[in-house]
């Protein structure tokens, strides 16, 4: 499983562009944006569905916002059965308030992780991220116990339970 905890948003895009491209005028940078967002979407996309046999785990990211609504790159990918898109969890289970969510979110916990840092200290962190990293935990100890398990597999049995 690739964890890929970073997160893209057509929003942020477009505040890149606003902020460099001085000499457009505000239509030509939304469709500039618009062009920029679409072609990093599209080059994703056939990338992951290029590789059905890996499964990937995305952030859903930390805007407390419904990613359908709110265009993340990911949410937008929803129709690939080898991407998982986590958002995070409090500790007994329900939605974190600082997650993003929507009809393509799974969570899991990402609430209070405790996580080694450099040195060997242990800290406790939440995100998405955390939550991404809590789901690729899990599919590693699935395909340790069966090495057999497909990315697909793996998907139809952590689904349910995120």
């Amino acid at each position: 499983m690739v964890n890929l905890s970073w997160d893209i948003r057509f929003r942020q895009i477009e505040q890149s562009v606003n902020e460099l491209a001085d000499v457009l005028d505000p239509d030509d940078k939304h469709m500039l944006a618009r062009a920029l967002f679409n072609t990093e979407r599209d080059g994703l996309h056939s990338a992951l569905a290029s590789t059905p046999d890996i499964l990937y785990g995305a952030s859903a990211g930390n805007f407390s916002h419904d990613t359908t609504f709110d265009e993340s790159m990911w949410a937008s990918m929803r129709d690939l059965s080898n991407l998982l898109i986590v958002g995070a969890a409090d500790r007994v289970g329900g939605q974190a308030g600082f997650t993003s969510y929507g009809a393509a979110v799974d969570h899991a916990i990402g609430c209070d992780v405790i996580s080694t840092v450099p040195g060997g200290a242990l800290m406790t962190f939440s995100g998405a991220s955390m939550a991404v990293a809590a789901v690729t935990n899990l599919v590693a100890k699935l395909i340790a116990l069966d090495p057999t398990v497909t990315a697909n597999d793996a998907s139809e049995l952590v689904r349910p339970g995120c």
